[in-house]
This record gives C-alpha cells, sequence and structure tokens, in this order.
C-alpha cells in the first residue's frame, strides 16, 4: 500500500483504552451487557431499564455550570426493588484515574436510593 492510498482510508478515533464503538454504546462491553440487561427485562428479572441515564452530581453554583455523570445502565430490581445504576468496564485495568471521584460524589447524592455497580465484563 503506497502512502497516498493509505491516508484516503477512513480514519478511525480510538479511544484510550481501545474501546470499539457499536451502535449508541461506547464499547463492546457495554453493548454485551446491554443485551444482557435486555434478556432479563423480557423474563421479568428487571423492569424500567434505561441506558445512558444523566444525573447531577455537583448543582450549578457561583463557581460554574452543574457536573454531571452518565452512567451506562439503570433498572429496578424486581425481587428487591432496588434501583441498580451500572457502570460497564472492560476490565478492571480500564477503570479511570477519576472514577473513583465520579463515584464518591454519586453515592453521596444518590446513595439512599440508588446502588452503583461496576459490571466487569471481560
Amino acid at each position: 500500500m503506497k502512502v497516498e492510498e493509505y491516508r484516503k482510508l477512513p480514519k478511525t478515533k480510538r479511544t484510550k483504552y481501545g474501546a470499539v464503538k457499536t451502535g449508541e454504546f461506547a464499547s463492546k462491553a457495554e453493548s454485551k451487557r446491554a443485551g444482557e440487561l435486555k434478556v432479563m427485562e423480557r423474563a421479568g428479572e428487571i423492569f424500567a431499564l434505561s441506558f445512558h441515564p444523566r444525573y447531577v452530581i455537583i448543582d450549578k453554583s457561583q463557581y460554574g455550570r452543574a457536573l454531571h455523570y452518565t452512567a451506562d445502565a439503570e433498572y429496578v430490581d424486581a425481587k428487591t426493588g432496588a434501583t441498580i445504576t451500572e457502570d460497564v468496564k472492560g476490565s478492571r485495568k480500564v477503570v479511570s484515574r477519576d472514577f473513583p471521584l465520579r463515584k464518591r460524589m454519586f453515592q453521596e447524592r444518590y446513595g439512599a436510593t440508588h446502588e452503583l455497580r461496576i459490571k466487569e465484563i471481560g
């Protein structure tokens, strides 16, 4: 392949951890988990399934705009009635440096009503 041919190839942007975007989902792992959750919803194990729910973790103030956290999925467990918020990771190695802070801020604000789970798909 010549240099000119290479430059004409479509550019694909790689993510920091090499995730491949699949449809509406940011990675293959997230897409796989979404399929599992849809099956669980049809089976009646969970309900009120939604993808990419957005939560305010810091309100707008004199110091700047509101800050948000977007999870991968949210659902209600049919057995316990608990609201579960999930964040899917390909492995523990891909947990970003700032995720523990976002997780803590989410738990401080929504911990009484939501359970945040990190689902590792590998």
